[in-house]
């Protein structure tokens, strides 16, 4: 493992995105385009001493597919763009050129990727969420029934568009995020990555991990239980990344081992175990936070949501 010195000299550079969009999937975490099978999360949660079912979908377009790995990335390079923004952001926002996104992405702005860029916002675009209860609103602290999109057009520069002062052609281009995402971001609704660190990370299954963890420490920390673990059952575990679900304990292992010792080598996890209950037969995967987990936890605490509203539970 790092000493926690060289780890801290990983933590520089900075990305805060919307929370729901980190807990919950969106992204495939391979490249294909072609799968339009939606992503599904469902489970039962407890809410004021209730218990209900919730629902996470999301809808790709027949000719788009699901959006991928590297529309994630696209994603992710957009958010950086507008955290650099004032606060509060409207309609339409400037994102700059496809050339500027394509460098921040430290992706060769060529002619194939200009391609995949414009392919990734219109596939963006194009897919759908449904929640049920899942998608949290800061300001109105509900989880909404709704049907709705994160991205809902784009304006490439060169365009012609209409604004307050008339018909316009872009210097750049300009990105009309959906409502639901433009009122989290304004109410700070957010969660801080270390991006140095994601990229060292290198592989979608232990970037997602970091992610769907990072939510959960923070949780855990703030009740001051740093010395114990969060554990996920497997099948809960699959259906966030998303990933193909395994049914023997070799196979599982197989699949997400390599993430996990890399998050550990990297002093993210004190600790893990994948083990499979005698009980009820199911596999649970613990997770111990590490140096890394505790030091983000205590940099970006005052910066994170006051609410816990991540109750995954199966």
């Amino acid at each position: 493992m790092k000493k926690k010195d060289e780890l801290k000299e990983l933590t520089n550079e900075i990305l805060r995105p919307e929370v729901n969009l980190i807990v919950y999937p969106f992204f495939s975490l391979n490249e294909s385009v072609k799968k339009t099978t939606k992503i599904e999360f469902k489970t039962r949660v407890v809410r004021n001493g209730k218990k209900i079912d919730i629902l996470w979908s999301v809808h790709p377009h027949n000719e788009y597919g699901v959006p991928t790995n590297f529309d994630k990335k696209v994603y992710l390079a957009i958010m950086e763009m507008i955290d650099s923004l004032p606060k509060p952001i409207s309609n339409p926002i400037p994102i700059g050129s496809t050339y500027s996104i394509l460098t921040k992405m430290k992706v060769s702005p060529n002619e194939r990727n200009y391609k995949r860029f414009m392919s990734s916002i219109e596939r963006i675009i194009a897919t759908k969420v449904k929640s049920v209860g899942t998608f949290y609103v800061k300001n109105e602290q509900i989880w909404v029934n709704d049907f709705f999109g994160i991205f809902d057009r784009i304006i490439w520069k060169g365009e012609k568009f209409s604004n307050d002062s008339g018909t316009i052609v872009a210097d750049q281009n300009y990105l009309y995020l959906g409502s639901k995402l433009i009122e989290n971001i304004n109410a700070n609704y957010i969660k801080p990555l270390d991006m140095k660190y994601y990229n060292l990370l290198k592989t979608p299954m232990a970037t997602r991990l970091y992610e769907i963890l990072g939510v959960k420490f923070f949780a855990l920390l703030q009740s001051e239980n740093s010395a114990k673990g969060i554990k996920f059952s497997y099948e809960i575990l699959c259906d966030l990344m998303p990933a193909t679900k395994q049914k023997q304990v070799s196979l599982i292992k197989q699949q997400f081992l390599p993430s996990l010792e890399k998050l550990k080598s990297t002093g993210f996890l004190s600790n893990f175990s994948i083990e499979k209950e005698h009980g009820n037969g199911k596999v649970y995967i613990y997770f111990y936070p590490g140096p890394r987990a505790i030091d983000e936890f205590k940099k970006f605490n005052s910066k994170l949501p006051n609410e816990n509203k991540y109750e995954i539970v199966d």
